[in-house]
């Protein structure tokens, strides 16, 4: 702590806060998400738990990311669970005959426009079926047929992975992510491979394993960077330089600024080579992906002056909803930084106006709502309780379940 941020911090100081005798200032939360390695909104949350102990009960106390029963993640846990008995033959994976893998292959694109497109209500809602079906579609062992399955389903399971990583939903997004990856062993198909490593470094962050995280990015990009010596289509260039974003902001976390920059530069390059559209397996990877990436990774740092910097620099007409909502909760985030509670939440309000259901599901923004709601001027602003208000009942009611 005192080599970081705090000169003057005793050892005392640390026994009150592990005793819950004193709650730790902003500054001394921000050097010991650097110590801790852990996420800072972490931290203020349990900040924010303690002063709710302590608060007279007449008074107003938010705590981030409060659990609640979320229909649309229990089905697509239920899901998983009966894509898991299928395997072992002990369940039919659902009534009727299997879809066609040509139906599965739409509605797995389907699926991904709606996550791009910041529906995550309807993707959530359509998953379940998505991922029974890849299940349990028949195809011939060893033969072509039998890879694309395995295709469809390794995807499939990147799908999930993804959309439960974002709503904070750590543990289940792995168990997706490890099973797509095991098919997409058996897949005998490059992209993708490297589709679900990437997910998978995604994944392993989510979950604060970023040493994991970036060990995984530095041997799937070895891995890939001799591959592009000998093939370089739009595809793999946009897949690698995906996976080189995924290993920018696993640097980050762990605090090594220069490791972070290195992995930013070779994915601009590469940004800059491609000659065709640029959504490739969904990645969305385009020189405006990789500027929105150098701000996250300025806020991972907590290098807020770089962050700001890098701020004006993003295209933000060329990014895809799911991407354009993503860079302003790191606006957000800059705002909360500089104490600027006004700004948070205004950035915050213009986010759920383009993308309510993002907002609305997405960890981060809960956690950057309850943050402001506990500031004196967050209490006070009645955007912000009827943000997490509509929040709250979006994730209480699952689409169809009515």
């Amino acid at each position: 702590m005192c080599r970081i941020d705090r000169p003057t911090v005793t050892g005392n100081d640390i026994a009150r806060w592990e005793r819950g005798k004193r709650i730790p200032r902003t500054g001394a939360r921000r050097a010991l998400e650097i110590a801790l390695q852990l996420p800072v909104l972490h931290l203020d949350a349990a900040a924010a738990a303690q002063r709710a102990v302590r608060a007279p009960a007449t008074e107003t106390v938010v705590l981030p990311h409060e659990s609640a029963v979320n229909p649309a993640i229990d089905r697509v846990r239920a899901s998983l669970l009966d894509s898991s008995l299928a395997a072992l033959h002990l369940g039919d994976g659902g009534d009727g005959p299997p879809p066609p893998l040509a139906k599965l292959n739409r509605d797995l694109d389907r699926v991904m426009g709606h996550y791009q497109s910041s529906r995550f209500d309807t993707m959530l809602a359509e998953l379940p079926d998505l991922i029974r079906g890849a299940h349990i579609t028949p195809d011939r062992p060893g033969g072509a047929s039998s890879r694309k399955a395995k295709r469809t389903l390794a995807l499939s399971n990147q799908a999930a992975a993804m959309v439960l990583t974002k709503v904070g939903e750590h543990d289940l997004a792995w168990i997706a992510s490890e099973r797509g990856l095991a098919v997409a062993d058996q897949a005998d198909d490059r992209a993708t491979y490297a589709s679900l490593r990437r997910s998978a470094v995604h994944t392993l962050q989510s979950q604060g394993r970023t040493e994991a995280a970036t060990k995984l990015a530095e041997r799937t990009a070895d891995e890939l960077r001799s591959d592009l010596a000998v093939s370089s289509s739009d595809e793999e260039v946009a897949l690698y330089g995906t996976l080189l974003l995924a290993g920018s902001m696993a640097a980050a976390r762990r605090g090594d600024s220069a490791g972070a920059t290195e992995y930013l530069d070779e994915a601009d390059h590469y940004a800059n080579q491609l000659t065709s559209g640029t959504d490739h397996l969904w990645t969305a990877f385009s020189a405006a992906n990789v500027a929105v990436h150098r701000v996250g990774a300025a806020v991972a740092l907590d290098d807020i002056a770089a962050a700001e910097e890098h701020v004006g620099l993003v295209d933000v007409d060329a990014l895809l909803s799911e991407r354009r909502v993503r860079f302003l909760f790191d606006k957000a985030m800059i705002a909360v930084r500089r104490d600027d509670t006004e700004t948070a939440t205004a950035v915050m309000t213009e986010a759920e106006a383009l993308a309510p259901e993002q907002v609305h599901n997405h960890l981060m923004a809960q956690q950057i709502v309850a943050h402001l709601r506990n500031t004196k001027a967050g209490r006070q602003d009645p955007r912000l309780a009827q943000l997490d208000q509509r929040a709250r009942r979006t994730r209480a009611v699952a689409p169809g379940s009515s």
